[in-house]
């Protein structure tokens, strides 16, 4: 089905916001039978990201969201034995962030589905083409700031 988004002369606002639509709820769909949720499944793949022990607040600033909203996030995981959550060992106030073997067992899992909605979404698209894509997406998002 082709979409009226990205026709040429189609707002560029509407055609990325419209990839990004499709791109989460691609993932969405292909995470859920890893029993996770779109906010589940970018928090654990932004600990992978940033790295064992990250801070909740420089986890909160990578996905975009305030500090509640990734507490509730955090809550579920934690409930449901995925991350633990201990005290800094740099800043005792700050709470650092920790999978568990559990968590890094369904972490490898999703990575996994990820990976494979990559394959499936740039099929087609040549090594060359991705390069200038990512230039351009870098400028773009350069240009915004």
């Amino acid at each position: 089905m082709l979409d009226s988004n990205f026709s040429p002369d189609a707002p560029l606002g509407l055609q990325l916001a419209s990839a990004s639509r499709r791109w989460r709820s691609n993932l969405d769909e292909r995470m859920q039978p890893l029993g996770l949720t779109q906010s589940r499944w970018e928090v654990l793949m932004q600990i992978e990201r940033l790295g064992e022990g990250v801070i909740q607040s420089v986890l909160a600033s990578a996905l975009g969201i305030e500090m509640p909203s990734l507490s509730r996030s955090l809550d579920q995981l934690e409930a449901n034995g995925l991350v633990e959550r201990r005290c800094s060992e740099s800043d005792k106030r700050a709470r650092a962030v920790h999978f568990t073997s559990a968590g890094r067992a369904l972490q490898i899992k999703a990575d996994a589905v990820r990976q494979q909605v990559v394959k499936e979404t740039l099929e087609g698209i040549t090594e060359a083409e991705l390069a200038e894509f990512i230039r351009v997406l870098q400028k773009l998002s350069h240009n915004l700031m």
